[in-house]
């Protein structure tokens, strides 16, 4: 009825110096996450199963609660997957192509990753300590939980 309604904004963060490597950091403040992962393993088989997932993450002030527990439950599905299915095997080219050791299997196809019937219950916390540099309070949630 009465048009589109839209906003644009920015949002530069202040960057330091590393000083370790003398490249910057264009991270502006720390945050902070937990995770307590419970599982159950077949000792006879080495079967690992994930049956719940608590984790807390300190995301400054939520500018949007359900995307921001996307994020961290996203991270949550992609450490489970690196943790559990990732496996990288390599093969050698034969001599007369170069001898280069390859990714034996190059294609995402044979790629695995959590499906929905493989992820357990996730029990998120979002812990909000707005930060002052931050944009609004905010502070990092995007793959700041799958590196804990």
């Amino acid at each position: 009825m009465f048009g589109t309604i839209g906003s644009t904004g920015s949002y530069t963060p202040r960057v330091r110096p590393r000083a370790s490597r003398g490249a910057a950091s264009v991270r502006p403040h720390l945050f902070l996450s937990a995770a307590i992962v419970e599982v159950d393993v077949d000792p006879s088989s080495g079967w690992i199963h994930v049956s719940r997932v608590w984790i807390a993450h300190d995301i400054g002030r939520s500018l949007n609660p359900t995307l921001v527990r996307g994020q961290v439950e996203g991270s949550v599905y992609m450490a489970i997957g690196e943790a559990l299915m990732e496996e990288q095997t390599f093969r050698r080219l034969p001599p007369k192509l170069s001898g280069a050791l390859v990714h034996k299997f190059p294609s995402m196809l044979e790629y695995k990753s959590p499906t929905t019937l493989d992820m357990p219950e996730v029990v998120t916390e979002l812990v909000e300590n707005p930060d002052p540099r931050g944009p609004f309070g905010a502070k990092e949630v995007g793959q700041g939980p799958l590196l804990r």
